[in-house]
């Protein structure tokens, strides 16, 4: 036993010489442990959480658990629980000649090479409820097959970086070159670069998209009918824009900036379903059609755009007036033709390097944006942390906007 369990380990002989020879007084200590459930992670087995002094509690990141995964998010249902290594695969492309791969059993001494390594794995026996993979910080790309439903619920996460030697990045090994959800899959991807022409995800597939930046789409990136959350997301580089016909939205904490969206398409396209935009920064995308919007929304009553930053786009009005939008929740920037909205032009601590941090002390932003938002729901789950992951709200109250100002 250790010191993290025991902090007098070393003298564990002379505290039983000591009790042997007093024999069964009963008022010496008998406990070797300070008070608690456990010692161990494998006494906490049944809840699958993690000791901590000697209490079973939830995990709260993947070093924690002995399996180094660990359910965050309640990806699988069961937020804070250690996910069983049955259920769990390490990838690591980093490897030029493939030399390890043959012996490759996924774990973390023995990562998989590739995620379709991962799947042919799956396919010999029945695949579980939920798989996690974890790719590691690999100079070269990680390919992922077209995704269907008989996967089960499949979360795939990353470094969380997004610079070169720090990232991984995720492209599509599909014929057509487009990552590929299929009808009633499940997917997570957390963490990840993904860098891809086009993206579709098929009806009733449920599609998380969490800290990751999503880059070079060139072709389309089309959700139908689908269950789409993005969290903390940087749209950067991409070549057009997003259309989601007839899905449940849960868009937040996501900053879109150096974009250029081709002729005669909308930067994000809502064609009817439900849910809500909040807390989004889209600022600075080019848009080459006059008559284009940034956010077009047709038949979709159902949809809640508040607390945002949309501004500065290269169009007249950035919103389509068939939006649902809170009144006085939304920053368009002093040119645009939007009724009832924040005509101001927000500054940023450095918008040509994507630092889309209110800037400090600007009159601006503390007039309009700093502790200005409205209607915030404490039973949202993505409103307590903002595109970083720190916490809202800081100061008297939410800010508009993706970042949280933080004094």
């Amino acid at each position: 036993m250790r010191s993290a369990e025991h902090p007098f380990w070393f003298l564990r002989p002379i505290v039983v010489g000591i009790l042997t020879l007093a024999g069964c007084e009963s008022s010496l200590p008998t406990r070797e442990v300070p008070a608690g459930n456990c010692i161990a992670e494998s006494d906490c087995a049944a809840t699958a959480q993690v000791c901590k002094a000697n209490q079973c509690v939830a995990c709260t990141a993947n070093s924690d658990c002995a399996s180094q995964f660990c359910d965050v998010y309640g990806d699988s249902g069961m937020p804070g629980r250690c996910i069983s290594p049955s259920s769990s695969y390490f990838v690591d492309s980093s490897d030029p000649n493939l030399e390890r791969c043959g012996a490759a059993d996924g774990s973390a001494q023995n990562p998989f090479c590739s995620i379709a390594a991962v799947f042919d794995r799956l396919s010999m026996g029945t695949p579980p409820s939920s798989t996690y993979l974890r790719l590691l910080t690999s100079p070269n790309a990680y390919g992922l097959p077209s995704v269907t439903s008989s996967r089960g619920t499949l979360v795939i996460t990353g470094s969380g970086s997004f610079k070169a030697g720090e990232a991984a990045t995720l492209v599509a090994a599909t014929d057509d070159g487009t990552l590929q959800i299929g009808d009633g899959a499940k997917v997570v991807l957390d963490g990840l670069v993904i860098s891809s022409p086009g993206i579709t995800v098929g009806t009733g597939a449920n599609l998380t998209l969490r800290r990751s930046s999503v880059r070079d789409l060139a072709t389309s990136a089309t959700f139908t009918m689908a269950s789409v959350t993005m969290d903390r997301v940087l749209l950067s580089s991409n070549y057009t824009g997003l259309s989601f016909q007839g899905c449940t939205l849960n868009l937040s904490n996501t900053v879109a900036t150096g974009n250029w969206v081709g002729a005669n398409r909308h930067f994000i396209d809502v064609q009817g379903g439900s849910g809500s935009l909040q807390f989004l920064t889209v600022y600075k995308n080019m848009l080459t059609t006059a008559t284009s919007q940034v956010l077009s929304c047709q038949n979709a009553s159902a949809v809640s755009i508040k607390n945002s930053i949309i501004a500065m786009n290269g169009v007249s009005q950035q919103v389509s007036g068939t939006c649902t939008v809170q009144s006085g929740s939304l920053v368009v920037g002093t040119s645009d033709s939007s009724a009832g909205q924040i005509k101001q032009n927000p500054s940023f601590v450095d918008p040509s390097g994507t630092d889309l941090r209110l800037k400090p002390f600007d009159p601006v932003n503390m007039q309009y944006l700093i502790d200005k938002a409205v209607g915030v729901s404490s039973a949202d789950k993505n409103v307590d942390h903002d595109f970083y992951g720190t916490p809202r709200p800081q100061g008297a109250g939410y800010d508009i906007g993706a970042v949280e100002f933080t004094p």
